[in-house]
């Protein structure tokens, strides 16, 4: 019968899908957790815990999503393509509001000339910021506090990698911005290069 429902929807018993649902676990929100299933396992789960009688019910893979998470798990199941674009669009959406975020702490135009050059001195900032943490006299002292302090090597290099991915992730996110320009504004992102080449001249 899964071979046969697999057909009807056009789609192989062994096609990898995306599950995503939300972890209550009663401390704090909700948070999202995804895995990925086959088509086959899913059918086998729904074989195992539905009451329809009739298999006729499904004829389209959301009728075999919605047949799934109601009777195994509260979510939505993708296909691969599908949670790709949602997760994309997601991207697109956070990194929009990140720009926005930034222009306005910076009072600049977003999608500017301003706007790109403010992005390129804030990651030089912040790359001096992880230099200079990173300084090994900045280092000593910081282990020599740690140590004077009772606090130990654990708290040191907690710290140190605190502060590090805190650098990494800023510089990660400034450089995303750009690229997400990039891809919606090319001309824009072509005009700033050529500004750059005229003031290095």
């Amino acid at each position: 019968m899964s071979k046969e429902i697999a057909d009807r929807i056009g789609m192989e018993l062994e096609t990898e899908l995306i599950f995503q649902g939300l972890d209550y676990d009663g401390i704090g929100e909700p948070h999202p957790f995804t895995y990925t299933i086959t088509l086959s396992k899913v059918l086998e789960y729904i074989s195992q815990e539905s009451h329809f009688s009739s298999w006729e019910h499904y004829r389209t893979f959301d009728h075999v999503s919605e047949a799934y998470c109601s009777v195994c798990e509260e979510g939505y199941l993708y296909t691969l393509e599908e949670y790709k674009k949602k997760e994309s669009e997601s991207q697109r959406e956070r990194l929009e509001r990140v720009a926005s975020s930034f222009a306005r702490k910076h009072k600049v135009g977003m999608g500017s000339l301003e706007f790109i050059r403010a992005i390129h001195e804030e990651i030089e900032r912040v790359e001096c910021q992880r230099e200079q943490w990173n300084n090994p006299e900045v280092r000593m002292e910081e282990y020599a506090a740690c140590r004077f302090s009772g606090a130990g090597t654990d708290t040191y290099f907690d710290d140190l990698n605190y502060v590090n991915g805190q650098h990494d992730s800023n510089i990660s996110e400034l450089y995303a911005i750009l690229d997400w320009l990039g891809e919606c504004c090319p001309l824009l992102m072509a005009q700033y290069h050529e500004m750059k080449l005229g003031e290095q001249k």
